[in-house]
């Protein structure tokens, strides 16, 4: 299983537009206002759920990893209960359909969640929960615990539900379709590219779903490959860490000084763009091109005195 421990390494902010980047501001001011949020996440498969989610989530708590990204009950109770008092966190629970397409009727693991909502009130939480289906959301989430409703219209697209107009979406039995009034604003959101954290993520949720296509092999090369990129940089990060443009630092790379300073890359693939280079390398370096500055500067002094 991939590291619960990984935190976000992405910026949500770059990936939502400014209404939701508002929205979800509000939500984390009214955290600290001794508050609990419940988020109700709705859109059909593959039309980017738990992306948003995952955008939502970070700009409402920066400080997510995987551990508080469940998936069955027994992970959201759980997830629940470890958390401190007044922590102010997201816990999000990607394909929340066991928990909370059960029918009106409170059964089993849902009526025992009723208990566990009323920690997350003295733990001032934020859950968000992902579902396929809001014709069939219970009732109790639906008018009792959730503060908004977002839905992803079309890849990219979603439309924002507050607390007074979500209790206007219903099922209309003659129709058989779900009838959604306006929302309070439509925004847009994009695909988090070369993100580990959700890569990392995606692979929980296939193993959870129980994907045949991930075998044992598959899915330890992928968790070595996602180990990998956590003690590795890419050339730009590399080139800030030492104080160079990417330009300088590269023409050092490609001139060879790199190498001849002790700074090997490590190739996934092919072009520039698919160099890397170990993390305490390059610190190494950093620290023995400090001191070489530091020593030509004490140089310089004594010359001058």
């Amino acid at each position: 299983m991939p590291s619960g421990s990984q935190k976000l390494d992405f910026s949500p902010r770059e990936y939502i537009d400014q209404m939701g980047q508002h929205a979800a501001d509000w939500h984390r001011s009214e955290l600290r206002h001794d508050k609990s949020i419940t988020i109700i996440i709705v859109g059909k498969e593959r039309m980017g759920k738990t992306t948003f989610a995952a955008i939502y989530a970070g700009l409402i708590d920066p400080t997510l990893c995987l551990r508080r990204c469940v998936f069955p009950t027994s992970e959201l109770k759980k997830a629940i209960h470890e958390q401190p008092e007044h922590c102010y966190r997201v816990v999000l629970q990607d394909e929340g359909a066991e928990t909370w397409l059960s029918g009106d009727a409170l059964s089993g693991d849902s009526k025992d969640m009723v208990r566990y909502f009323m920690e997350t009130g003295y733990k001032n939480l934020c859950i968000i929960i992902n579902i396929p289906d809001v014709s069939r959301v219970q009732s109790y989430l639906k008018s009792h615990r959730a503060d908004c409703l977002i839905r992803i219209v079309n890849r990219g697209v979603y439309a924002f539900y507050s607390e007074v107009r979500l209790r206007a979406i219903h099922y209309d039995q003659t129709s058989k379709k779900v009838i959604w009034p306006k929302p309070n604003f439509y925004g847009h959101f994009r695909k988090i590219e070369n993100s580990s954290f959700m890569r990392s993520l995606e692979l929980k949720k296939r193993q959870h779903l129980g994907h045949k296509e991930l075998n044992p092999a598959a899915v330890k090369m992928i968790e070595q490959q996602e180990k990998m990129r956590e003690i590795t940089i890419d050339s730009k990060q590399a080139a800030k860490m030492l104080g160079y443009s990417l330009h300088a630092f590269l023409q050092r790379y490609y001139s060879g000084s790199l190498k001849k300073s002790g700074l090997m890359p490590l190739k996934v693939g092919i072009g520039n763009k698919r160099v890397r280079w170990w993390i305490s390398d390059v610190k190494k370096l950093c620290k023995r091109e400090h001191n070489v500055y530091k020593d030509t500067l004490l140089e310089s002094k004594s010359i001058v005195d």
